[in-house]
């Protein structure tokens, strides 16, 4: 399982995500001879607006203001015509002609004229969006801000100025790293810009320490950053059939003694994620070993009180990504690990970055599978209740219905489940997989051959169609349904309703490499034996 939970910017990547997105394709539009024309709506420009905020909406204007006093160029007029569709700018009179009609009320129109003076106003506020966002994060972001201060100090020879300034910047990089995580690549960027101070003062020797210091912060970045690569290079052959390659990386990775790499910086602040990573990637390395991932564990768990929230993110990401490994999630005790690191990511509130964010729904599907898997009822419809919240309004419908589906469907309550799988919209729900096979199950349960025989055909073209679905993954797939048919044969169907059947039957599933949903077919075999033998 490949993936991380948070949003955005922390790049928790997901294995089920990547099955099914695994190419984003990202399609630019152009006005040409063609034909081909792109709606209003649907221009950079307005869906760098549409991501705005409203304090942020409020503050471009104002900026706007303060640019048009100080370049006389006034956009305010053009924004506000625009700032009557936001959010989402749908409307059916959100189109080109409308907003010409009122930039000119009461003026005859010009086409080509009107809109070339479009696209310039459209052009001009862009480059207005772009710089306004940029000010504004700089703003926000004091350990950059002091970093391009003091490179300007040195660039202007104020270097008399510069211990004063540079104090101001290390209190402010240790003050970003509580809330953050320790920032290797920016100590690195003071300390060179150190070494530059010392080499316009003539302080050779403290030059050289300072080039020292700054070696010791990149060297250590770019040990995390290769094991990262490798990390990602092992997960991404759970869902390639075809491993990608990189001479550079492979020669890097297979040249490098890590683990010695890793104990070259032991008792600095960054041991801690050199060590946590080595034994990631060894584990994964050795098909998820349980001696390396313990490894990694010990070391997160005994220093997690002093990592910070974002920072813990992608530790528990790691560890998440092992446990739920096909390869490995029927041994024994790895599911009440997996439990126990899940409940431990939510009481350390990591599951997220902040809390303005959203639960990743990846996440949120994992808790709920993993506790009902293993019986854990009441602790789910607790989770439920109290987390549905917190994903993104448009997720939240589709996965508490799935959710509540699934939780009755362990309880053995497989009318309700129905009830609450068929209130599912199946054109927005992202994991269509899990709901197919949801209601096979249930189908099952239920005695609904024809049902399940329909939905077996279907499912087993959407599949076949498939273009994220690898050639391992679709035999699966394939095998699951292959022996659901046959299963569903066995228990109902007389002419070869005997144990033998049932014996053979059970030992095809065991015996088949490629399969998914094994345990659960194994057990309902398992049950048919039981229920022949008495």
């Amino acid at each position: 399982m490949f993936f991380r939970f948070a949003t955005a910017n922390s790049g928790f990547i997901y294995q089920d995500s990547l099955k099914r997105v695994y190419i984003y394709a990202i399609f630019n539009y152009f006005i040409t001879k063609s034909n081909i024309i792109m709606e209003f709506k649907d221009t950079k420009l307005i869906n760098f607006l549409r991501s705005f905020s409203v304090k942020e909406l409020i503050e471009f204007e104002n900026y706007l203001e303060f640019s048009y006093r100080k370049a006389g160029r006034n956009l305010v007029p053009f924004l506000k015509i625009l700032k009557k569709f936001y959010p989402e700018f749908s409307s059916p009179d959100f189109t080109e002609q409308v907003i010409i009609k009122k930039l000119n009320p009461g003026k005859s129109l010009n086409v080509k004229k009107d809109k070339d003076t479009l696209r310039t106003l459209s052009s001009s506020l862009m480059k207005a969006v772009e710089d306004f966002i940029c000010m504004s994060n700089l703003d926000k972001d004091k350990v950059l801000k002091n970093r391009i201060l003091l490179g300007e100090m040195l660039e202007r020879n104020l270097a008399k100025h510069f211990k004063q300034y540079v104090k101001t910047a290390e209190e402010d990089l240790m003050e970003d790293e509580k809330n953050n995580t320790y920032n290797i690549l920016e100590n690195y960027h003071l300390e060179k810009l150190n070494s530059g101070y010392f080499l316009s003062v003539s302080d050779f020797d403290n030059f050289i320490l300072q080039n020292y210091k700054s070696l010791e912060f990149i060297s250590a970045q770019f040990w995390i950053e290769l094991l990262n690569v490798a990390k990602l290079t092992l997960l991404s052959q759970d869902v390639r059939s075809k491993p990608l390659k990189n001479d550079l990386f492979e020669n890097l990775i297979n040249f490098s003694d890590l683990e010695k790499i890793s104990q070259i910086y032991e008792g600095t602040k960054y041991s801690l994620k050199l060590r946590f990573n080595y034994y990631i990637y060894k584990s994964l390395k050795n098909n998820r070993d349980m001696e390396h991932f313990k490894s990694a564990r010990k070391e997160f768990f005994e220093n997690k009180k002093s990592i910070s929230r974002k920072e813990k993110n992608y530790f528990y990401s790691d560890l998440i990504n092992i446990l739920h490994g096909q390869a490995i999630t029927h041994l024994h005790g790895v599911k009440e690990e997996l439990f126990f690191i899940l409940k431990s990511c939510l009481e350390d509130k990591a599951y997220k970055l902040s809390e303005k964010e959203f639960m990743n729904q990846n996440f949120y599907r994992m808790v709920i599978l993993t506790s009902n898997s293993l019986k854990e009822f009441e602790w789910a419809e607790m989770f439920i209740d109290k987390y549905t919240a917190e994903l993104s309004p448009q997720m939240r419908d589709n996965m508490l219905n799935y959710s509540k589906a699934l939780v009755f469907y362990g309880k053995a309550e497989y009318e309700k489940s129905l009830n609450f799988v068929s209130k599912i919209n199946y054109d927005q729900v992202f994991f269509k997989t899990d709901v197919k096979i949801l209601m096979l199950r249930i189908y099952y349960e239920l005695d609904l051959y024809e049902q399940a025989l329909y939905l077996a055909d279907s499912f087993k073209h959407n599949i076949k169609k498939s273009k994220v679905l690898n050639r391992n993954s679709l035999e699966g797939h394939n095998n699951y349904l292959k022996y659901y048919i046959k299963l569903f044969k066995l228990k109902n169907d007389p002419d070869i309703n005997s144990k033998n059947e049932a014996d053979m039957f059970k030992n095809q599933i065991k015996d088949e490499v490629n399969l998914i949903q094994r345990s659960w077919l194994i057990e309902n075999a398992d049950l048919i034996i039981s229920k022949l033998e008495n």
